[in-house]
């Protein structure tokens, strides 16, 4: 299997996704909002009900400085709301997801996993933060072991979960400390939705302006430069 968790013929795409407690009709509002107060040059769509794959297609051309985002409902009893986007390397959930954690007064979680086959690093890694600040910015708990331009790294920060399996974080080889398969478990313990089917209703989060410095690609050229393209 893939290292990718979520459909693996859309990476770099779903190389990470993330996750809110609300659900999608509350995170859209509190994200139109934080566009007007900050008046970011965004729009969001009205919300449709195409299955995931067709939802993810309409990330294209993945792009960059600006990018389009998704915000998908899921039939997670925790997770009410994911969140992927365009952006040419994958998505990037960390930064929108750690700030609409404080920002809108709930729980988020990002999760990702890609595989090691250069030029693509390998990285598994799990995130979550809170409404409260804590020692950085607001992570409340993160594992992550990841390629590091060839050198792998692996780091954990926060309250020891009562899921954790730390017995893992003693192998001797870093890469070997957070693999996918114990990410899955991680996601499982969460109820973090990983399969396809659970994604429903999404909403299109689209730039409304024209950057000066542009780089746009399709899904299959940026598959081709990572090395992704035997991914099914």
């Amino acid at each position: 299997m893939p290292d990718v968790l979520i459909e693996p013929r859309f990476a770099p795409v779903t190389f990470s996704a993330g996750f809110l407690e609300l659900p999608l009709e509350d995170v859209v509002e509190g994200v139109r909002s934080w566009y007007h107060e900050m008046k970011l040059p965004r729009a969001l769509k009205p919300p449709t009900d195409l299955p995931l794959t067709a939802a993810l297609a309409q990330l294209e051309p993945l792009s960059a400085p600006d990018f389009r985002r998704l915000w998908v409902a899921t039939d997670s009893s925790r997770w009410r709301t994911a969140y992927f986007d365009g952006f040419i390397n994958g998505t990037d959930a960390g930064p929108p997801i750690g700030y609409l954690a404080q920002r809108l007064g709930c729980r988020t979680v990002t999760v990702g996993a890609q595989p090691d086959a250069p030029p693509c690093y390998g990285a598994t890694q799990i995130a979550l933060y809170g409404p409260e600040t804590t020692d950085w910015l607001n992570l409340e708990w993160s594992v992550a072991a990841m390629n590091d331009g060839g050198r792998w790294t692996f780091n954990r920060t926060g309250v020891a979960q009562p899921f954790e399996e730390p017995e893992h974080y003693a192998r001797r080889r870093l890469r070997d400390r957070f693999t996918p398969e114990l990410l899955r478990r991680y996601c499982a313990a969460l109820d973090v939705p990983l399969d396809g089917a659970a994604f429903g209703r999404s909403v299109l989060d689209v730039p409304t302006f024209r950057a000066t410095i542009k780089r746009r690609e399709t899904l299959a050229a940026v598959r081709a430069t990572l090395g992704l393209a035997d991914i099914p």
